[in-house]
């Protein structure tokens, strides 16, 4: 599919003064992915990858993502607009004779679909449980990058906090001081599991 209408490139790349954006920059891009064989060459995959630009006639060169702009999106200009392509490669001095080349976001969608659902499979089966001086925690192989941080009253202590990283699928968090506890699971910084329990 070629984009026929007009797409939005946003990103805190350096501009074309090769100087870093203070705030979230725009440009205007159109689709030429049925010329990018023609232009890129045969590295260009139309099926998996999206050229566009905005050729500029006083310069004769594409103007479009620059250094800092990878991963940057590329939207539809819509009222709500739509996530297309991510900045995969593109010109070294920000504007020359070639487009820049995107990741086709459609192309991956089933497997974006796919690891989504896993992941909020692998988030509902989380398990924490209080034992013996000890928190339990039962999580998926999947996850990864976890950090538990636990506070609450126990015995003989006016407070008691815990912050420890999560570091196999089946963990334990030992010399725990009786009391009940409230615990929370994080992964990039979000919340994704919340639990009370009570170690005996």
């Amino acid at each position: 599919k070629l984009y026929k209408e007009k797409l939005i490139l946003a990103g805190y790349g350096l501009n074309e003064n090769r100087e870093e954006s203070k705030s979230l920059a725009t440009a205007t891009q159109r689709d030429i992915s049925d010329k990018g064989v023609s232009i890129i060459g045969e590295i260009f995959n139309k099926n998996k990858m999206i050229a566009a630009g905005k050729w500029e006639r006083k310069i004769a060169k594409y103007s479009g993502a620059c250094e800092g702009d990878s991963g940057g999106g590329l939207f539809t200009a819509e009222r709500t607009p739509t996530l297309i392509g991510l900045v995969s490669f593109g010109s070294v001095d920000c504007a020359n004779g070639e487009p820049t080349v995107y990741t086709k976001v459609g192309y991956y969608y089933p497997w974006i679909k796919e690891s989504k659902a896993l992941l909020s499979n692998s988030i509902s089966k989380m398990e924490l449980s209080g034992a013996e001086n000890a928190i339990n925690i039962k999580t998926s192989p999947y996850l990864r990058d976890l950090l538990i941080l636990c506070e609450g009253k126990p015995e003989n202590s006016e407070k008691g906090i815990i912050r420890m990283k999560v570091l196999a699928p089946l963990f334990e968090i030992t010399n725990v001081s009786k009391g009940r506890y409230l615990c929370l699971v994080t992964a990039a910084g979000s919340i994704i599991h919340k639990q009370e329990l009570s170690v005996i």
